[in-house]
């Protein structure tokens, strides 16, 4: 027995002797290999990867400077903060991550990314508990104030001071990278949010270890200091909807206002202390599903109207077209006329002409785009049809264009909206020019903007403001604008295929300056509040 034992003792030495030897054989790249090599190649390879989808970018799309100006900081920088992610993945999550920065790095909320599903990470939410705001008047510098907390030591209204040593103008830093736009109010709300809010859709999720915190109490003039760790996140509250049929985060504001009128995509509400009538148009998108159509129909303060199957217009212009006569016949019974067009949280859509028509006094001038024509759309016919194929009409007077102006960089100007039930002319698409409707009794209008109000709102805004319709309260609109795009593909090292959506046209204000990261500016500059609507309200006799 005790030489049996001598024996296996010796062989199992032996064995170890020679795995330490294979294992010293191998190349250590095989050895340590990560699984983000799969998708990105080995490290030495990686960062001539990234410049080659950068290039890319940077030869088919239109990166707005303005913007970068208006975040403080530069594209080339934002590019080499996404490639230390790229080239240092590790695992497949990393390589997601990497490529969201990748697309975040142009900071244009109509950018998208498309990435294989084997990429995704799991669907997880993680928080803290509790919940934080803006609260201020300075345009730079707001405050992160606690607006909800179950946490006995933190209460409602302790400013936060510290968060893992860092200062709010540092976390919003570090944030950046996350951030798909060029607002900078934007970016301060989604800080404030991400520092208590994370989902895996997004952003990387904190680790394990525990968030240190210094928070200020105003009252008491202390401060207090916590470290929590993030949780799962509950399932949220099932909360009420407002009597028009939405639930949106400023719903509260209009809870000591009467709730009047409905429409599809806008609910009114009245002030009799002001005499001023509010409306809060949450939307001019008309596209809507067939179950959300339905639903929004049981809300409706008139009687929904059957669409014309035979009509050359598709059934969202119709839907908008109703829904903007139904609310002049509204207004047009009003006794008071103080309107507040609150568009807050609109995210766009078609383009309001009415409304405009409806507001305006004299003859104004629209937000215009153009196509701009980009390297690879010169060396490549192909490119050319798949960045036009969904512009319609203007696509043949596009592609005349770029072949009798062999230098050009950029197309002649045309509306972003027009109609041409018929034969769309060059002279009807680039005729920016709107007669008011003068049938009406006009109103004294303010409009409330946000950085949520995007696109088709951002032009609103800007058509609103350069024809002196009235006065912009509140804070920038988001400054995003696409009128249009393509998808570009990208291949990974395993052939692996994630496109992105680049910009490939430029918006216009009316005065003819870029609407890309340069919104209009309020007449008066305000972070949300508590009673913010009536100090709105309060501000139209000033």
């Amino acid at each position: 027995m005790k030489n049996r034992n001598t024996i296996e003792t010796k062989f199992n030495a032996a064995f170890r002797i020679m795995l330490m030897l294979s294992v010293i054989a191998v190349p250590h790249s095989v050895l340590w290999a990560d699984e983000a090599d799969i998708f990105l190649g080995v490290a030495d390879a990686r960062a001539a990867l990234f410049d080659s989808y950068a290039q890319v970018i940077r030869d088919n799309g239109i990166i707005s400077q303005k913007g970068f100006k208006r975040l403080d900081t530069t594209w080339d920088s934002e590019l080499e903060r996404a490639k230390k992610l790229f080239v240092s993945a590790r695992t497949k999550e990393d390589v997601y991550y990497a490529l969201v920065a990748l697309k975040n790095s142009m900071h244009n909320t109509h950018s998208a990314i498309n990435v294989p599903d084997k990429l995704k990470p799991q669907d997880d939410s993680l928080s803290l508990p509790f919940k934080l705001a803006l609260a201020g008047s300075a345009i730079h510098n707001p405050r992160a104030v606690v607006i909800q907390s179950k946490i006995p030591q933190v209460k409602r209204g302790f400013e936060l001071i510290k968060y893992n040593d860092k200062d709010l103008p540092a976390l919003q830093y570090e944030y950046l990278q996350w951030h798909d736009s060029n607002s900078p109010e934007l970016l301060k709300f989604e800080t404030v949010k991400w520092l208590t809010r994370r989902d895996a859709e997004d952003v990387p999720l904190p680790s394990t270890k525990p968030v240190e915190m210094s928070f200020y109490d105003l009252e008491a003039q202390t401060t207090v200091q916590v470290s929590l760790e993030w949780r799962k996140r509950p399932k949220p509250d099932v909360e009420q909807s407002s009597p028009c049929g939405i639930n949106m985060e400023n719903d509260g504001d209009y809870k000591e206002f009467k709730f009047d009128f409905a429409g599809l995509n806008y609910c009114v509400y009245k002030d009799p202390v002001s005499k001023t009538i509010l409306l809060r148009y949450f939307s001019f998108y008309y596209y809507f599903p067939v179950m959300r159509l339905w639903n929004r129909t049981a809300f409706l303060s008139y009687k929904p109207q059957v669409l014309d199957t035979h009509s050359n217009y598709p059934a969202e212009h119709q839907l908008s077209q109703i829904d903007a006569a139904e609310l002049r016949k509204y207004l047009a019974r009003q006794k008071w006329r103080r309107l507040l067009i609150d568009v807050r949280e609109n995210t766009g859509g078609g383009l309001p002409e009415e409304l405009l028509k409806f507001i305006a006094r004299k003859p104004f001038r629209m937000a215009t785009r153009s196509f701009v024509y980009t390297p690879r759309m010169r060396g490549d016919v192909n490119i050319f049809d798949k960045a036009t194929e969904n512009l319609g009409p203007v696509k043949e007077f596009l592609a005349k264009d770029m072949e009798n102006n062999k230098n050009a960089k950029e197309s002649f100007r045309y509306q972003y909206s027009y109609d041409c039930p018929h034969k769309c002319t060059l002279a009807d698409m680039m005729n920016a020019e709107k007669q008011p409707d003068i049938q009406i009794k006009k109103f004294d209008v303010a409009v409330l903007s946000g950085p949520l109000c995007v696109s088709s709102c951002d032009q609103f805004v800007s058509i609103f403001k350069y024809n002196d319709m009235g006065r912009v309260f509140g804070l920038p609109s988001r400054g995003g604008t696409m009128p249009s795009g393509m998808e570009e593909e990208f291949v990974l090292k395993n052939g692996d295929k994630f496109s992105v959506r680049l910009p490939t046209g430029i918006g216009y204000k009316p005065d003819g300056e870029a609407l890309e990261g340069n919104p209009p500016i309020p007449d008066f500059f305000l972070f949300p509040q508590e009673n913010y609507l009536r100090i709105m309200l309060d501000h139209m006799d000033k």
